[in-house]
C-alpha cells in the first residue's frame, strides 16, 4: 500500500518512512532484547551463529562502507547468509 506524503497509512499498521513518502509494513517488527548498539564484529557474528537457518537476505548499513563491505562478505562466507551492502538511493527488494 502506498500513501502520498500528506496521506498516513492506516493505524494498525507499521510504517517505513521512505524518502519521499510513509508506506505500510506488511512485516512483523520485533525488538531484539540482548544486543548492544555498540556490539563489535565478534559479538553480531556469534549473534548470528546463533540463528537456526539463515535469512532470506541481510543488508549491512552501519559505518563506512568498506566496513560494512567486509562485514557483509564474512557473512556470507562463514554462515552462508545473502548478505549485502544496499547503495544509497537504489531501492532494495526485500
Amino acid at each position: 500500500m502506498r500513501c502520498g506524503a500528506d496521506q498516513a497509512p492506516p493505524q494498525a499498521q507499521p510504517v517505513a518512512q521512505g524518502v519521499h513518502r510513509r508506506l505500510a509494513v506488511a512485516a512483523d517488527i520485533y525488538t531484539i532484547g540482548g544486543l548492544s548498539a555498540h556490539a563489535d564484529r565478534e559479538d553480531l557474528l556469534a549473534w548470528a551463529g546463533g540463528f537456526e537457518a539463515p535469512p532470506g537476505k541481510v543488508l549491512v548499513a552501519h559505518g563506512e562502507e568498506s566496513v560494512s563491505v567486509e562485514f557483509a562478505g564474512t557473512l556470507r562466507s562463514k554462515l552462508g547468509w545473502g548478505a549485502e551492502v544496499p547503495v544509497p538511493g537504489v531501492p532494495v527488494a526485500i
